[in-house]
């Protein structure tokens, strides 16, 4: 028995259009629970998952009528959702299979530092794109940033996204409860979305803040707190690809941190990844693996996908 850590990316659940349509999601679902239901059956298992499409949307329904909600509000929401349908599709496809597991959901409270540097230069691209007048009124009325989308020379429109900080992980909460559920032989879902950020102060006291943390890190912090043997990210594509989306592109079986530097990697998509992968194998010495949904099994064991960090 290993202890496992399976972080669904974005683009796993929803596809690159990056739908928030619960029913292609329960349909996406649907083959990678049967295989995390069979991975229960013989290892310990967490599971996290992205948020990205629908905390966006969620934010940006709140403000079309005039809701004044926090982000990290709408993040417990989104990833209240998600949850329930990780969780519905791993119990169901247990019982389809005959396995005995209970599947719990934890919604994670991620402690970042007040400080954080990300505070002062928000990036982090959330929900839809915004035409010219209406990111002028968001800006006015939420105090939201925004960039500019980048477009094309026959584009006559200029749009808009808003950016939020995304700070550094230092901590998930609640820790303890989560080795309690995996001890007990229950399949433990947290860390959604990368968690809900929270500041604390000199006496406890949880804040909540306006961030969404990077969920590949959350992923890899989880890993470490709990003491993973491997962490598993699971995208659309097979693996980590020198030259990804050309012509002569190839796929790499092995990356350590110095090939990673030499690589055009996607910033919102396989560099994040990439980075909290090799923070794991780094911290910890242990296997760290990036690859397509559909070859989950076989990434367990090690064959298929890239395996990153030194080789030993």
């Amino acid at each position: 028995m290993v202890r496992l850590v399976i972080a669904l990316g974005g683009n796993a659940l929803s596809g690159r259009l990056r739908g928030t349509d619960t029913a292609d999601i329960q349909a996406r679902l649907h083959p990678i629970a049967l295989d995390l239901a069979r991975l229960a059956v013989e290892h310990d298992v967490v599971v996290t998952h992205g948020n990205g499409p629908q905390v966006g949307h969620l934010a940006a329904a709140h403000a079309s009528v005039g809701d004044d909600v926090r982000l990290d509000v709408v993040g417990a929401e989104s990833d209240g959702m998600l949850g329930y349908l990780v969780e519905s599709a791993i119990a169901d496809a247990a019982a389809t299979l005959g396995i005995d597991r209970e599947v719990v959901t934890i919604l994670s409270r991620v402690v970042v530092d007040a400080d954080d540097e990300a505070f002062q230069r928000p990036s982090k691209p959330v929900g839809p794109v915004y035409d010219e007048v209406k990111m002028l009124e968001l800006s006015e009325q939420r105090g939201w940033t925004f960039v500019k989308v980048p477009t094309h020379e026959h584009d006559a429109v200029p749009s808009y996204r808003r950016v939020v900080a995304s700070p550094v992980p230092r901590e998930v909460r609640p820790r303890r409860a989560v080795s309690e559920l995996l001890a007990a032989g229950h399949v433990v879902i947290c860390g959604g979305g990368g968690g809900i950020p929270v500041t604390i102060d000199a006496q406890g006291r949880h804040t909540g803040v306006e961030a969404v943390v990077d969920k590949d890190l959350t992923s890899t912090r989880i890993a470490i707190e709990v003491d993973a043997d491997v962490v598993i990210f699971l995208t659309d594509v097979d693996g980590v690809y020198r030259r990804f989306g050309r012509h002569d592109a190839v796929r790499l079986d092995h990356i350590d941190r110095a090939i990673a530097a030499s690589l055009d990697l996607a910033e919102g998509s396989m560099r994040p990844k990439v980075d909290a992968a090799i923070t794991f194998e780094e911290a910890t010495h242990r296997r760290a693996s990036i690859g397509a949904a559909d070859q989950l099994l076989a990434l367990v064991a090690g064959t298929a996908g890239t395996f990153v960090g030194a080789r030993r």
